[in-house]
C-alpha cells in the first residue's frame, strides 16, 4: 500500500489550506521580528536620505536631507545646512553622499572635495552621522566601538593596512621609485601622519567602515590611479 492511498480531496484540500496558513504566519512573524521603521520617516513616500532640492547661481547641488523624525535628525540637518552655507557655496567645491540602512541602523555620509587650500590641490574629507532608528538618537562612536568590539587601536590598524596595501600597489604600478620614495614618503605625500585623524564611521550593510580623507594627488601624478572606494576602510575586530 502506497502512503497517500487513504488520503482524500477532503484531506487534501485541508493539508493545502494549513500549507498557506503556515506560510502567512511565517511571513507576518518575519515582519513582527525585521521592521523596517519606515514610520521613523518624516515623509514616508521618500528614501530616509534624499537629495535636497536646491540651486544657486546654476550650480545644482548634492547636498542630502536626513528623512526621520525626532531632534537628533533636526540637528543633522543644521549642521548639513551649515556645510552647503560654508563649503558648498564655494564653486569649485564638490559634494557627494551616500547612505546605507543596517537593520535599525540608518548611516549618511557625506564627502567633501575641497579645492581652495593652502596645498594648491584637493582635499578630500568626510563627514558622517549614524542614527538609530529605534530611538531617532545619535548613534555614538562609544556605542560603535562597544557594539562591534573595537577600539582605536584596531582602528588605525585597519587603516594602516590598507594604506600598506595601497603604497605596494602605486609603486607596482610604477607611479612610484620604492628607492626614491619609501612607506614613511607616500605617507607625507598623502597629508597622512596619524591614521586616526578625519577618520569617520559609517555602517554598511552592518559591516564596519571609517572614512578617511587622504591627498591624492602630488609630483607623482598618481591622481588617476585612486578610486572613490580608496577612502573606505574596512574595519575588523
Amino acid at each position: 500500500m502506497y502512503i497517500n492511498e487513504n488520503i482524500n480531496n477532503k484531506q487534501i484540500i485541508c493539508l493545502i489550506i494549513g500549507f498557506f496558513f503556515l506560510i502567512i504566519l511565517a511571513i507576518i512573524i518575519h515582519n513582527l521580528s525585521s521592521p523596517n521603521y519606515e514610520s521613523a520617516k518624516i515623509e514616508e513616500d521618500k528614501e530616509y536620505v534624499y537629495k535636497k532640492e536646491t540651486e544657486e547661481e546654476g550650480k545644482d547641488k548634492n547636498i542630502p536631507y536626513l528623512n526621520v523624525k525626532g531632534e537628533d535628525a533636526k540637528k543633522i540637518n543644521k549642521e548639513i545646512a551649515k556645510i552647503e552655507e560654508d563649503f558648498a557655496s564655494l564653486l569649485e567645491n564638490k559634494i557627494g553622499f551616500t547612505f546605507n540602512k543596517s537593520g535599525h541602523i540608518l548611516s549618511l555620509s557625506i564627502k567633501m572635495v575641497n579645492y581652495y587650500t593652502e596645498f594648491s590641490r584637493p582635499v578630500t574629507s568626510f563627514k558622517t552621522y549614524n542614527i538609530n532608528l529605534k530611538t531617532k538618537k545619535i548613534y555614538t562612536k562609544e556605542e560603535i566601538y562597544k557594539d562591534y568590539g573595537v577600539d582605536d587601536k584596531i582602528v588605525s590598524k585597519s587603516i594602516e593596512k590598507k594604506f600598506r596595501k595601497m603604497y605596494k600597489s602605486v609603486v607596482k604600478e610604477g607611479y612610484i621609485d620604492s628607492n626614491y620614495c619609501d612607506y614613511n614618503c607616500f605617507l607625507k605625500w598623502r597629508g597622512v601622519s596619524n591614521y586616526l585623524d578625519n577618520v569617520e564611521l559609517y555602517i554598511e550593510n552592518r559591516g564596519l567602515i571609517a572614512f578617511r580623507g587622504f591627498l591624492t594627488e602630488s609630483v607623482f601624478g598618481e591622481e588617476n590611479y585612486y578610486k572613490s572606494s580608496d577612502f573606505k576602510f574596512e574595519i575588523n575586530g
